[in-house]
């Protein structure tokens, strides 16, 4: 479906709270959007108006199905390139180079509500059945003070964390994903600006440790550390990898963090030589160990 500027920009103001009469949004597009119950309409005294009563999930779904870039683009480039044929890379070719710079945001998850600030307004960010949602424009986007923001390494861990929610205690936690790695910009710059607290989930090995100390640690603004569980130091002996040890020695000499926890680990990798991945964590195995072999 192409979109028109003028439709592009309806959308925009939909998406920062405006509402607009209905009139004006007879388009296939907005019908669409009626239709998936992210525009709602409701009447006033002088007729009906629209309004997006989920902003952040009303770009989501046009990121999802017909944008593949900011409303902000999208308008600019349609207006120096008006034809459908020469906007087709906004609206679906993923191919093309123009599409490098998608989704500038990140994905997040939460496994219980949070009330939030996103372009200056409250939203309560609630489970999507599982589903990691996309969060648009981070600038604007502020979390309570209290939530953990919590970086999440694997994928396969990410998409399973609330079985491993154990994990993280008392934290009411913000989940992030380390992957796709094009997030990772959008992502770090909003971290930088943030006061909350922050955890780093990855591989309890050396390279886990590293990714946290280089890539992470230093945009964070509040208090970080590295999750070490106290169950992960008796998994080494059934679940570790002596390859995991060999090939990442070498980043030993590069580690220099004073953190509790990532000293009993870097001790525990040293006597065992083996890492160990985060992932074991997604399977009942481990559970089942640990029911077998206790302190």
């Amino acid at each position: 479906m192409y979109i028109t500027t003028e439709q592009a920009r309806l959308l925009k103001e939909l998406a920062e709270g405006k509402q607009i009469p209905s009139s004006q949004l007879r388009a296939e597009i907005f019908r669409k959007l009626r239709e998936e119950k992210l525009l709602l309409a409701k009447r006033v005294h002088h007729g009906k108006v629209i309004y997006a009563d989920d902003p952040i999930g009303l770009l989501n779904y046009l990121n999802n199905h017909y944008i593949r870039c900011t409303l902000d683009e999208y308008i600019v480039k349609n207006q120096a390139s008006p034809t459908r044929t020469d906007n087709v890379y906004l609206t679906g070719d993923s191919k093309n180079k123009d599409t490098e710079r998608v989704f500038q945001g990140f994905l997040f998850k939460v496994t219980e509500p949070i009330q939030a600030r996103w372009k200056g307004k409250e939203h309560i960010l609630t489970r999507a059945n599982g589903l990691p949602v996309f969060m648009p424009y981070p600038d604007s986007f502020k979390l309570p003070e209290d939530i953990t923001i919590v970086l999440v390494e694997n994928s396969e861990n990410f998409c399973m964390i609330e079985n491993q929610i154990e994990l993280f205690g008392e934290m009411k936690c913000f989940f992030v994903p380390y992957y796709p790695r094009e997030h990772y910009k959008y992502f770090t710059e909003w971290l930088q600006k943030q006061p909350n607290n922050y955890v780093h989930y990855g591989d309890f090995d050396f390279a886990g440790i590293h990714i946290y100390q280089s890539q992470y640690k230093k945009y964070v603004t509040g208090k970080s550390e590295y999750l070490v569980p106290k169950t992960c130091f008796r998994l080494f002996k059934r679940f570790g990898k002596k390859e995991l040890y060999d090939n990442q020695l070498n980043l030993l000499d590069r580690l220099d963090i004073d953190e509790p926890g990532i000293r009993k680990l870097i001790q525990t990798i040293q006597s065992e030589h083996k890492g160990l991945e985060q992932e074991v964590y997604n399977k009942d195995e481990y559970k089942t160990f640990l029911i077998k072999e206790p302190v």
